[in-house]
């Protein structure tokens, strides 16, 4: 089984898609090692168009991005393993680990979580429910893990464009680094 690892952007991936072991095969699709990156893009059409294709194939898939946080007690820069993955407006999750924070995909930026949000769920970002469920449907294996980037305030857009290149260096460590494995078989 071959191992894709998606981004939502080129920026997120620098650190992975610069790396001497990566080669372009398109603008959005390089391979690595044994594994392929693909950047799906932000929002539901481009994640359909780019993924789909290739899960044709027998592969798993790892999301690894960015997100904004709920809870102040989840440190800038801390990865975690997404547990369950909701899509705003959508009540059942899916689950995709036994532990591991829980996410809500949201359609834009969210800048002022409500309450309810900040009771609920632990994370947020663009894309991690449409990459989910698109791997449920073609009964791929799936696994999310997000890096802490922003506390979803109104400054948040501005200190993580600033901070990107750094951040996109800090998730290939952290996942390199604490053992994250891309296996092929």
């Amino acid at each position: 089984m071959k191992t894709l690892i998606t981004f939502a952007t080129h920026r997120e991936a620098e650190a992975f898609i610069t790396h001497p072991q990566s080669n372009p095969l398109s603008p959005y699709l390089f391979s690595w090692e044994n594994a392929l990156i693909l950047i799906v893009g932000m929002g539901k059409e481009y994640i359909e168009e780019r993924l789909t294709p290739l899960l044709q194939d027998d592969i798993s898939i790892i999301n690894i991005g960015l997100c904004g946080a709920l809870k102040s007690d989840l440190p800038l820069g801390s990865l975690h393993q997404v547990r369950a993955v909701y899509q705003e407006g959508i009540k059942k999750p899916i689950i995709l680990s036994n532990e591991g924070v829980n996410l809500q995909t949201v359609e834009k930026p969210l800048y002022n979580p409500s309450e309810g949000q900040k009771s609920s769920f632990d994370i947020v970002d663009m894309e991690g429910f449409y990459i989910a469920s698109l791997a449920q449907k073609k009964k791929r294996p799936c696994t999310l893990y997000k890096m802490v980037s922003d506390y979803c305030t109104e400054m948040s857009s501005i200190h993580i464009a600033e901070r990107l290149p750094y951040l996109s260096n800090l998730l290939f460590q952290a996942f390199f680094q604490n053992s994250y494995s891309i296996e092929t078989s």
